[in-house]
């Protein structure tokens, strides 16, 4: 995953596991931040599907760098937007 978001971004990324937990997606679901951004991965030869939670503060910069910035713009003291959410 490191290497693709470093290709992605054509920067250096570092990434650090912070953990790794199993449980029933109700409990997960409840237990995430109101805004958050969640992607689906398979890691093959393992079975099922698996999930990846990335705060806000790591979508905004990302989207901040795809536009020209500097990757470390700050998030809105706002509501998103119908083109961000």
């Amino acid at each position: 995953m490191q290497s693709s978001l470093s290709l992605l971004l054509r920067t250096r990324v570092e990434l650090r596991l912070l953990s790794v937990d199993q449980q029933r997606f109700v409990n997960l679901a409840t237990s995430l931040a109101e805004l958050t951004n969640i992607h689906m991965l398979d890691a093959k030869p393992l079975t099922g599907t698996g999930l990846v939670d990335f705060s806000m503060p790591v979508i905004f910069g990302v989207l901040d760098h795809h536009l020209g910035g500097d990757g470390s713009g700050e998030l809105p003291n706002r509501n998103l937007t119908a083109v961000v959410s």
